[in-house]
């Protein structure tokens, strides 16, 4: 691991030993230098795999920056314990954003969840997804036990609570109980329990203090369809069908075919942060920031000079963006531009827009077979541009560009 740390130079974390030393500085702040292969962990510390960062004494206050990056096959068997996840407890400084747990196999007793056990109300879960397998006895969920906040992630995998006498299980796909803000997010995790009340598709239930907005949930359920008790839902749906399941404490209804349509979701933003697409997600709706590959925003400074060519270098691919003249001309020149592609401007793209509608992006029949768009003009007097990196479905394996800034 190299860096010092902080917010100006945060601690880089290359391998599952480095990802592991996390739990040593809790107020530091990382970042992720590539994707980290976690299979080793289910040799660890007797069969008990990975040591979830940060505990109710001790909890996590820094931040990580995922960069995108997967964190692949994350193994944790520890059935007798509380606060089980990637992240044990984390506190309402806490910030976590663009990382990717994939293929995970996650086993605790009390407070599991597969990306954190239990997160104190406050700031943030963003642009995160766990896939895999997530079990305990109470207050489970594929994404937290208990949440306080999250936005654009997603579930999909198995969630299981076995229940305990005299006790409420609080099981959810996505969270086993909300008591604060989960927005525009989903899960298609099959939620299974052997026994308890306050079980649902997306959520085991909210506390007077939450709220679930812009969600929806697809898997089978042992339970409600979608939120298991204390309706704080606004604008949130399940698919009937495939959940088997036609109850709920808040949240719509739908059949398979309306859950695929747009139509059906009320308020939601399609322009922006939804997109359905038959190919991605079985037509349900999907993140454009996390599944279509959008990156994070990025507010750059328009180039002055016609052919002027900020550049990115992505894995030996380049990425050049162009603009003509002066950000008051209304013209925008990009593109992708990969290994033994020519850089010749006669075969630029040329978009038009206007003030704040411009949405544009282009693809590159190269090597890595991706799209650099720019979107959203935000002021043309200072000639301030907020711009995204789009890849393809599926995501190409040349790199990434969510976290750069161009120019």
């Amino acid at each position: 691991m190299t860096g010092a740390g902080t917010s100006g130079d945060p601690y880089i974390i290359y391998d599952i030993d480095d990802l592991q030393a996390m739990k040593d500085s809790l107020a530091a702040y990382y970042e992720l230098a590539n994707n980290i292969d976690a299979s080793a962990t289910s040799g660890w510390n007797k069969g008990a795999g990975f040591i979830p960062v940060g505990a109710v004494a001790t909890p996590f206050t820094g931040q990580l920056a995922g960069k995108r990056h997967k964190i692949t096959d994350l193994y944790i068997n520890r059935p007798t314990t509380n606060y089980v996840g990637f992240f044990g407890v984390c506190s309402a400084i806490a910030v976590v954003k663009n990382v990717h747990l994939v293929d995970v196999n996650i086993t605790g007793q009390d407070e599991v969840g597969g990306f954190i056990a239990n997160k104190s109300p406050g700031d943030n879960f963003d642009y995160c997804s766990v896939t895999g397998q997530v079990s305990g006895r109470r207050i489970v969920g594929g994404f937290a036990g208990t949440l306080g906040h999250a936005r654009y992630c997603f579930v999909r995998g198995t969630v299981h609570a076995t229940g305990q006498a005299g006790q409420d299980t609080w099981c959810g796909g996505f969270a086993g109980q909300c008591i604060n803000s989960i927005r525009d997010s989903y899960s298609r995790a099959n939620v299974s329990v052997d026994t308890g009340s306050k079980v649902g598709g997306f959520s085991g239930g909210c506390s007077a203090s939450g709220g679930i907005h812009r969600c929806y949930s697809t898997g089978t359920v042992t339970g409600q369809g979608f939120n298991g008790y204390f309706d704080q839902t606004t604008d949130c749906y399940w698919d009937e069908e495939s959940s088997g399941v036609g109850t709920s404490v808040g949240g719509t209804g739908l059949t398979t075919a309306e859950a695929k349509t747009q139509g059906s979701y009320t308020s939601w933003d399609f322009t922006d942060i939804w997109v359905i697409d038959s190919a991605i997600e079985d037509g349900y709706p999907s993140l454009q920031v996390l599944v279509s590959g959008w990156g994070n925003e990025e507010i750059i400074q328009a180039a002055t000079a016609q052919y002027s060519s900020p550049v990115l270098s992505v894995d030996g691919a380049k990425i050049y963006c162009f603009w003509a003249g002066s950000p008051a001309a209304d013209h925008i020149y990009y593109k992708k531009i990969c290994p033994a592609i020519d850089v010749d401007p006669t075969d630029w793209i040329d978009e038009s827009f206007d003030g704040l509608t411009f949405d544009g992006d282009v693809a590159c029949n190269a090597e890595s077979g991706s799209y650099i768009g720019v979107q959203d003009e935000i002021d043309a007097g200072v000639g301030l541009y907020i711009v995204r990196h789009h890849y393809l479905i599926p995501p190409v394996a040349v790199g990434h560009s969510q976290g750069y800034v161009i120019g």
